[in-house]
C-alpha cells in the first residue's frame, strides 16, 4: 500500500480508507458514465489497454529513439517546474542517468500506437480535450494536484502509485486553486517531508489508494485530489475530457466498441505539433467555436473572463500580436468582466462567432505562412 506522506510524526497519519475499486473489464461508454463518472467515483480498470500497439512496440527505447527522436518534446529536469524543450532522441539517451521526466502532449506520430478505452469511444468522445504522454526512469513523485477536468491515466510499462483524495477536503492541504480553471490547482506541502506541526489538519484527511501494473488504467474524477510516484522505466498517456451536465450517447450506435481504437482515430480539442500546443480544428467556425467554448463551461452556468483567458492564452501562445483579451471577449457580448451565460453561448449569433474564429485560426496561419 502507498504511503500518503514520507515523514510524519507516529500516530497523526490517519489511516487509509482502502483501495480504489477495480474491475476487470471496461465497460460501454454510457455504463461507465452512469456508475463512475455521474457520481465522481474513481475506479481502477485492469488490463484494460493491453492491445495497445506501443505495448510491444515501445519495449524498448532503440524503437522510440528511431521512430520519434527528431520529435521536439518538453522536459522537466529535477525541480525544476518549466520544461525544457529538446529533441526526443536527446531524452532517450539520457532519462536512464538524469533525474529528468518527460511531460508532454502526444505528438500526434505517436498516437496510432496508444488506444481509446471503449468507455470513451462514443458519447465522452465529444468531450475529449487532450493527451498527455509521461515517461521517466522512475523513482519520480508529483505534488497533490487537481485538475479541472476528468482523466483516465493508464500505463504501459513500470508501475505507478496513486493517492486519491476528496475535493471537499482540499481546506485541509493548503491548497491553491488555478485562476480560470475551477477545480485545478495543487497543494504546498511538501509530500517528501511533511510539516505536521503546520500543517495538523492532514492527519484527518481520508484518502485512497491504487497501485498500476503494465495494461492497467484509473479514471479520476474532475477536481479529485491525487498525487502519483512511478517506478522503474514508467511511460503512460492520459485521456482528459470535460465535464458536463448533459451528455449525448446517440452516437454509442454506430460505434463499434469492440474494435480496437486508437487516439490516432480522434480529434481532441488540443493537439501537439512540433512542440507547439495548438487547436486540432485549425478552420473554427461558428459551429465549431459554439462547440470550444461550451467546453469551457464545463459543468458551470456561465463563462468566466477568467476561464476565457485561459483558453484564449493558450491558443494565441505563439502570437505575440494578437488582440486584446478584453476586447475579443467585448465582441462576443460580454460586459466588462460580467460572464457570459450558457444559454447566451448556445443562442449567439453565427457572424459573431465567425468573427472571433477568425482571431482563433490567426496562429495557424502565421505557421503555415512562416513554412
Amino acid at each position: 500500500m502507498p504511503h500518503f506522506i514520507t515523514v510524519c510524526v507516529k500516530g497523526w497519519q490517519r489511516t487509509s480508507e482502502g483501495p480504489i475499486p477495480e474491475y476487470l473489464d471496461v465497460p460501454e461508454a454510457e455504463r461507465f458514465y452512469e456508475d463512475f463518472v455521474v457520481g465522481e467515483n474513481p475506479v481502477v480498470f485492469r488490463g484494460a489497454v493491453t492491445d495497445a500497439p506501443a505495448t510491444t512496440k515501445w519495449a524498448k527505447d532503440d524503437f522510440l529513439k528511431e521512430e520519434f527522436g527528431e520529435l521536439n518534446i518538453h522536459v522537466i529536469k529535477g525541480k525544476d517546474k518549466i520544461p525544457t524543450e529538446m529533441k526526443f532522441k536527446k531524452f532517450i539517451r539520457e532519462y536512464q542517468y538524469e533525474d529528468w521526466y518527460l511531460t508532454n502532449s502526444i505528438p500526434q506520430p505517436m498516437m496510432p500506437y496508444l488506444t481509446l478505452p471503449k468507455c470513451l469511444q462514443c458519447g465522452l468522445k465529444k468531450y475529449l480535450l487532450e493527451f498527455e504522454l509521461w515517461m521517466s526512469a522512475g523513482g519520480t513523485s508529483s505534488t497533490l494536484h487537481s485538475h479541472a477536468d476528468h482523466h483516465l491515466h493508464c500505463l504501459l510499462t513500470g508501475r505507478k502509485d496513486f493517492i486519491v483524495i476528496s475535493p471537499d477536503l482540499k481546506d485541509k492541504l493548503s491548497f491553491k486553486e488555478t485562476i480560470g480553471l475551477h477545480g485545478a490547482g495543487v497543494s504546498d506541502i511538501d509530500v517528501e517531508m511533511v510539516n505536521m506541526f503546520k500543517h495538523k489538519e492532514l492527519g484527518s484527511v481520508t484518502w485512497k489508494w491504487a497501485t498500476l501494473k503494465p495494461g492497467d488504467c484509473i479514471y479520476i474524477p474532475a477536481k479529485y485530489i491525487h498525487q502519483v510516484r512511478s517506478y522503474g522505466r514508467s511511460i503512460s498517456w492520459t485521456m482528459l475530457w470535460a465535464p458536463s451536465p448533459e451528455i449525448d450517447f446517440s452516437d454509442c450506435e454506430e460505434s463499434d466498441s469492440g474494435k480496437a481504437m486508437v487516439l490516432g482515430d480522434t480529434t481532441p480539442v488540443w493537439t501537439y505539433i512540433d512542440a507547439d500546443k495548438q487547436l486540432s480544428n485549425i478552420k473554427l467556425n461558428a459551429a465549431s467555436l459554439r462547440h470550444h467554448l461550451m467546453l469551457q463551461l464545463r459543468e458551470e452556468e456561465s463563462l468566466s473572463l477568467e476561464t476565457f483567458k485561459h483558453f484564449y492564452d493558450e491558443v494565441m501562445s505563439e502570437v505575440d500580436d494578437h488582440p486584446d483579451v478584453n476586447d475579443v471577449w467585448s465582441m462576443l457580448g460580454a460586459i466588462h468582466e460580467g460572464n457570459i451565460t450558457k444559454q447566451a453561448i448556445a443562442e449567439m449569433d453565427s457572424a459573431t462567432l465567425d468573427k472571433v474564429s477568425i482571431i482563433l485560426n490567426s496562429p495557424h496561419i502565421r505557421r503555415h505562412d512562416e513554412l
